[in-house]
């Protein structure tokens, strides 16, 4: 038979005569799917912090490298050696028409930068997210030409000020009302930061009060309680508690995220930071928690909650717990939970294929008691779990659109 013609690669013919498909490869798919190929692997490097997938391989293809580009260049990461910084800005010096790409930048600034780095800035029109990072822990003082090149980002709406050794005075205020702020207590002096902040995320590594924070425009807040701690940071709570209880009050929060590191300290941080959560109009709360704490003394009793997010590293998957928790926030439309240990053989798996009928839950009892106890008990109306936060791992969603009909389940990856 003599060989086929077909726009790709043919699959060997079968004997009764009839032509097969054609092999598909990835330049046979549409451009929209490929896309979609190269935002998984770009959201995979992203995840383990290991900057922008490899390039040299686009270059084979000009469809690749359209589709790829805008992709691979919607985050940059600056090395903070030298050598490979100076390599690094000389790369985009060459490639400054793609620029626009750029969403988000992480920069480490020292003293001294090259001119053309700030002259950088300004081609950066589209950027987003401006992550910066000072080297010398001593430098107080503001380059203030970066500083005129950093007041052109109109763009801007999240400043995120990196540890170790951020105290850059007033760059804040050479952003146009950015709104996000992502900042280390141990690396900020008092009264940097004047203007108020719809969204603030917190690293509290050393027990230290932060006065200038303002609460009252805050809609989202994140405190990360870090491992250096070594109980629980009674300064900075009640720094907070003194805040809260005068006028400057945070009637607008309507997302808390608080991630635990040590869990002997969780119950009692909870109950100070508690009164947050019932002041405002809270509608999501994420909850961090340490490696194996057990949920039974846990209590959060919001009214006003329609989201909660529970992870934690192998945690006991309690499904009388649950269902407290649960019962207790008598608005809860959606419950997610992550590394929960379902099995209780300390691993956070969970069941490898889809569970559609009961006997599919028979070696997971502890999901199985927990799914008919929400479903019978309360008037959730999604349960969501996965093993992990990594973003190409399968997650099982348990839905119905009224608390009396039954659970539907699918699979999202």
């Amino acid at each position: 038979m003599p060989e086929l013609e077909t726009p790709a690669k043919a699959i060997e013919a079968p004997n009764d005569g009839s032509l097969a498909s054609p092999r598909v490869t990835i330049l046979s798919l549409p451009d929209e799917l490929i896309s979609e190929i190269f935002r998984q692997v770009h959201a995979m490097y992203m995840h383990k912090k290991r900057n922008m997938p490899p390039t040299s391989y686009l270059c084979i293809n000009k469809r690749l490298t359209t589709l790829a580009q805008p992709i691979w260049l919607s985050v940059l990461c600056a090395p903070q050696d030298k050598t490979n910084a100076e390599r690094f800005f000389l790369g985009l010096l060459c490639a400054h028409e793609r620029l626009y790409f750029v969403r988000e930048l992480e920069w480490t600034v020292s003293a001294g930068e090259a001119a053309y780095r700030k002259s950088l800035l300004g081609q950066l029109r589209n950027l987003d997210t401006l992550r910066l990072r000072q080297l010398d822990p001593q430098g107080l003082n503001v380059d203030w030409q970066l500083y005129a090149f950093v007041n052109r980002l109109t763009a801007v709406k999240s400043l995120i000020l990196l540890a170790p050794n951020c105290r850059m005075s007033g760059w804040d205020r050479a952003l146009a009302r950015p709104k996000h702020l992502d900042f280390h207590v141990t690396d900020l002096l008092p009264g940097l930061f004047q203007q108020g902040y719809p969204s603030v995320c917190v690293h509290v590594d050393k027990d230290l009060s932060v006065p200038w924070l303002l609460l009252r425009p805050l809609q989202k807040l994140e405190i990360v309680f870090g491992a250096t701690l070594t109980g629980v940071p009674h300064k900075f709570l009640n720094g907070l508690l003194v805040k809260k209880s005068s006028i400057d009050r945070c009637k607008k929060l309507a997302r808390l995220c608080l991630t635990f590191c040590r869990p002997t300290d969780v119950l009692e941080t909870w109950q100070s930071l508690r009164p947050f959560a019932l002041d405002g109009a809270l509608t999501l709360l994420e909850l961090q928690l340490p490696l194996d704490f057990d949920l039974d003394a846990l209590q959060l009793g919001i009214a006003t909650l329609r989201h909660l997010t529970l992870s934690t590293e192998r945690g006991r998957a309690a499904p009388l717990c649950i269902r407290g928790l649960v019962v207790g926030c008598l608005r809860l439309s959606r419950l997610t939970l992550i590394g929960f240990d379902w099995y209780e053989d300390a691993t956070p798996d969970v069941p490898g294929s889809l569970p559609e009928e009961p006997s599919d839950y028979a070696d997971c009892p502890n999901l199985h008691l927990c799914l008919c106890m929400l479903q019978d008990e309360t008037d959730l109306l999604e349960l969501r779990i996965r093993s992990s936060d990594e973003p190409d791992l399968t997650e099982y969603r348990w839905y119905r659109s009224d608390s009396d009909d039954q659970f539907s389940v699918a699979a999202f990856s």
